[in-house]
């Protein structure tokens, strides 16, 4: 099998380092590009990019694409906080599968125990889903041809606005969540997250979580990250606040700005 590290940006114009390496039973090829201190290397293997095995799962709740978008790529800017692009290399997320996302943004039920959405409640006044979607990155680092995993950040979305209906084919009504409440919810979950602990890969690796707050549906920008943790062991400690700002400007789509604070 050949595996390929190249960089998150345009491949065509870095200058490409080739080592070759074998063992006894195969040979591989491992291709390094000329990376920066703000850029990643990624991982690409027989020719492909390694995308994860979760990618696009999210609970379908009406949220704007925006939101979903700017989470994706703000939680690249958490993950540099902690994993610094000039040592740590770029994977997408290999050990957390769809099937499992889906358990874990489900309501919590028999048929869904590992749930981590509360129970539906009533029509009249129903649980929010405070989850909307959850994403894994992975960080390895290099060792000859060998790649290690060294950390792993899990982005929690959770929303600002519940969608829901009192009886089929009725009117649907918009609950707005608390933020403090939309967030204590994201604390909550991550901490049943660390049952990751269980995989032998994950059992001793940092691993650090940040929780992005959705903006509504009809919002023209996308949301903004608000805290994260980093978890050496089965124990989270303690959260740093986050000051990320989304704008939208009128020479591009959205960007984002970020103070970080210290709780």
């Amino acid at each position: 099998m050949k595996r390929k590290l190249v960089s998150l940006s345009l491949v065509v114009s870095l200058g490409l380092l080739l080592a070759a390496c074998g063992n006894s039973k195969s040979k591989q090829m491992t291709t390094l590009s000329n990376g920066s201190n703000n850029t990643y290397r990624t991982v690409v293997v027989n020719g492909k990019y390694l995308v994860s095995k979760s990618r696009g799962v999210n609970l379908d709740n009406g949220n704007s694409i925006t939101s979903l978008k700017s989470f994706d790529s703000g939680l690249i800017n958490v993950a540099k906080q902690e994993f610094a692009p000039k040592t740590y290399i770029f994977q997408e997320g290999q050990y957390l599968s769809s099937h499992t996302i889906n358990q874990w943004l489900a309501r919590k039920s028999e048929k869904h125990p590992q749930g981590l959405n509360p129970a539906k409640g009533s029509k009249d006044n129903p649980n929010p889903e405070y989850l909307q979607q959850i994403e894994e990155q992975d960080f390895m680092t290099q060792s000859g041809n060998q790649l290690s995993l060294r950390g792993m950040v899990i982005g929690i979305a959770v929303n600002s606005q519940y969608q829901y209906q009192k009886k089929a084919d009725g009117p649907t009504y918009t609950k707005d969540i608390e933020s403090s409440e939309a967030q204590a919810a994201g604390k909550a979950a991550a901490a049943k997250m660390q049952r990751l602990r269980q995989k032998k890969a994950t059992q001793r690796i940092p691993i650090v979580f940040a929780i992005y707050q959705q903006a509504g549906d009809e919002s023209l920008v996308g949301g903004n990250f608000v805290a994260y943790t980093r978890a050496e062991g089965n124990q989270i400690q303690h959260w740093k606040k986050l000051d990320y700002q989304t704008k939208l400007l009128p020479e591009v789509e959205t960007t984002t700005t970020k103070t970080d604070k210290k709780r």
